[in-house]
């Protein structure tokens, strides 16, 4: 498959800093790692709070998401 303008400069660009290893990340990119610190129950099976197995509900709410809860600890609004 033949690559795109923007690849073609991206992988320019990107070749300078080639066997470098990445220590700090900086821009927009925080935002998502200090929300993921949050999230205590992501993909997982049981609750840590109480033990019990938690709930999937694969399209929640106005965006349709998936979200993992457990039914006794959280209270479900919606």
């Amino acid at each position: 498959m033949p690559e795109g303008p923007s690849l073609v400069i991206l992988r320019q660009q990107a070749e300078k800093f080639s066997g470098r290893t990445v220590r700090e990340v900086g821009g927009n990119s925080r935002a998502g790692i200090e929300r993921k610190k949050h999230y205590q129950v992501h993909t997982r099976t049981e609750c840590p709070r109480c033990g019990r197995k938690l709930e999937y509900h694969a399209e929640l709410g106005k965006k349709q998401r998936r979200a993992f809860a457990c039914g006794h600890c959280q209270k479900r609004y919606g």
